[in-house]
């Protein structure tokens, strides 16, 4: 493994039907590896290291619901699904810690009263829009990104991150496939939008030249009818 990245070596390898029994594995990320039938008893990891790994029901003890990482907030389109977010307890406080800050001072940079940040460090649900402010300014201080490396394995490289969507009795789970999902429907709304409101300018624009110049080129009509049809068949 000399060279490599060892959080990083074991994703999506091949491991089913290996015996890792009583095997020390912490540091290590096995997203997409598959672990079908691979015998995993008294296996040592970092909390949530196989959340996102192809395994049977042998590895179900090994798992929960945190199926995100927190760069997975990172993302412009999130505060239009209106979702809810929740870290593992005491994963925001590792950051805080590397940031040379703490709670309070991120709350105030968020501009927003409560205790939004403290909840985060709490391991509570928190609008999933607070929570990417949060990963914003943290990565944005000169001093986490010079640390960043030496944070630990099982905080940074470890999905950390659970997103809910809030019922009136509950939290219901978001997987992290749906989550992607929900942010391509959102950026793909945001397109659409803009791609209407610049057809609508640019046809007003041209309707404007028209009325002003009543010996326009035909052409121009044969636009501003190509220009509606787009607006009408973008979906």
């Amino acid at each position: 493994m000399s060279g490599y990245d060892p959080a990083t070596f074991y994703r999506h390898s091949d491991l089913s039907g290996l015996d890792l029994s009583g095997q020390d594995l912490r540091g290590l990320n096995f997203e997409g590896a598959d672990l079908r039938n691979a015998k995993l008893d008294d296996v040592i990891i970092d909390a949530g290291a196989m959340n996102l790994s192809r395994a049977g029901p042998e590895a179900q003890h090994l798992r929960d619901a945190f199926d995100c990482y927190f760069g997975d907030v990172d993302n412009r389109f999130i505060a239009r699904l209106g979702l809810m977010g929740r870290l593992r307890k005491n994963a925001l406080d590792s950051a805080l810690l590397s940031a040379g800050v703490n709670a309070d001072q991120v709350q105030q940079e968020i501009w927003k009263r409560g205790d939004s940040v403290r909840h985060a460090c709490d391991g509570k649900f928190i609008r999933l829009a607070e929570l990417s402010q949060i990963y914003n300014i943290l990565t944005d201080r000169e001093l986490y990104r010079s640390t960043q490396r030496d944070l630990s394995l099982a905080v940074w490289n470890q999905p950390v991150l659970e997103v809910a969507r809030k019922t009136k009795r509950s939290f219901v789970h978001v997987t992290r496939e749906e989550f992607y999902r929900l942010l391509d429907e959102a950026a793909e709304e945001v397109y659409r939008s803009n791609l209407a409101i610049m057809h609508a300018g640019i046809g007003n624009a041209l309707r404007s030249a028209v009325r002003a110049d009543k010996e326009m080129p035909k052409q121009i009509a044969d636009l501003l009818s190509q220009l509606d049809g787009i607006i009408l068949h973008s979906d």
